[in-house]
């Protein structure tokens, strides 16, 4: 499952400090020089400067600062004091000033906020994520740059999109551009998610393409080579099956009670039967399917009591998802069937893609909840 989202860049907020004595215009030139490279190729005195009083406070971290959601914004001369906007002591954590960009055809949705506020040491980005639905709904979200965590951003995004909730190995996706044509990048960290956010507000992006996805590809797109390599089993561009270890150490319980030996006994018969029945048993995966199945069963049997055999169930795990041929699960959660442990892969031919699909399942099946 793929979900993906494009993030819009609205607002930022800044610490800017100014005497009482200059004026809006010189506030102007402040902002100006503060911020360069957000206002290049804009002149000081163009700059729209309007004067607000909004509390940030827990309720409102979700909301994202606009210039249309301040109906009692007030337009700034540049003529006017600083201390005659603000007569008294401003009070803490609270937006004062947003700057507008002049109206052009470029600039017309480019608002930048500017915040004097005292005591704030870390710049906060205000990031609005917009699903790519058609109906381009949008989901506010505020976070600071320098303490932002992926997995905050991960619960976000799955907020949005809650199919995602019960998925373990869930990573996301950053994209150069639009998510269906461009290179990607898995975000690893809290840094690379800080580093990729804070890429994007200094190069003056409006928008972050990203997505929610499970990286793991179906069992049989595995290759024997690939799953050498993966599991760092063996260097070699070629390798055979002798680089898979041997349990070492492991011994079987004798089948010797009375119980296994006939098990054992009716196992022969049967084998023998579809062996002679079945026209050319060894000709397809579905005939030897039969045989592979009736050990399966035997063994099953032999532990009732703890065991139960499913056939073609869907298992995922960090590394491959799809139906596998047989799988064991644990009969104490038999409702659900939410303890694999086991699983079997069934191949007429090319014996080392088998290997390579079931050791796949198999580390699946052991990490395999809910599913």
């Amino acid at each position: 499952m793929h979900t993906s989202f494009i993030l819009k860049i609205l607002a930022f907020i800044h610490i800017l400090k100014i005497s009482t004595e200059e004026s809006i215009g010189d506030l102007k030139e402040a902002i100006k020089k503060k911020k360069e490279n957000d206002f290049d190729k804009v002149d000081a005195d163009k700059l729209i400067l309007h004067h607000v009083s909004l509390t940030i406070n827990d309720d409102d971290e979700e909301k994202p600062i606009t210039l249309q959601g301040q109906p009692n914004a007030k337009k700034l001369r540049a003529t006017s004091e600083i201390s005659e906007v603000f007569a008294t002591t401003p009070p803490k954590k609270t937006i004062h000033i947003i700057v507008q960009r002049p109206s052009t055809a470029e600039q017309v949705d480019s608002l930048q906020v500017a915040m004097l506020r005292k005591q704030l040491s870390d710049m906060t980005g205000i990031v609005d994520g917009i699903s790519s639905k058609p109906t381009k709904d949008s989901y506010p979200w505020t976070t600071d740059l320098q303490t932002t965590a992926l997995q905050e951003f991960k619960s976000a995004l799955i907020k949005i999109s809650p199919q995602h909730a019960s998925d373990p190995y869930l990573e996301v996706f950053s994209y150069e551009g639009n998510a269906s044509t461009s290179k990607y990048q898995i975000i690893r960290d809290d840094h690379h998610l800080r580093a990729i956010l804070s890429i994007s507000k200094k190069s003056r992006a409006s928008k972050l393409f990203i997505s929610l996805a499970c990286p793991s590809k179906s069992y049989s797109a595995w290759t024997f080579d690939e799953v050498c390599a993966e599991y760092k089993l063996s260097l070699l561009s070629k390798p055979p099956i002798s680089v898979i270890p041997l349990f070492d150490g492991v011994e079987a319980a004798p089948l010797d009670s009375a119980e296994a030996i006939k098990l054992k006994d009716e196992l022969t018969v049967e084998v023998v039967k579809r062996n002679s029945a079945l026209k050319g048993v060894h000709l397809n995966e579905a005939s030897r399917s039969l045989v592979v199945g009736s050990y399966l069963i035997a063994a099953t049997e032999l532990f009732k009591e703890d065991l139960v055999l499913d056939v073609e169930r869907e298992i995922k795990g960090r590394r491959g998802h799809g139906k596998v041929d047989y799988s064991v699960h644990s009969r104490k959660s038999n409702s659900t069937l939410d303890y694999t442990l086991g699983a079997t892969e069934v191949k007429k031919e090319d014996i080392q893609q088998g290997f390579a699909q079931n050791i796949v399942q198999l580390e699946s099946a052991l990490l395999a909840r809910d599913y």
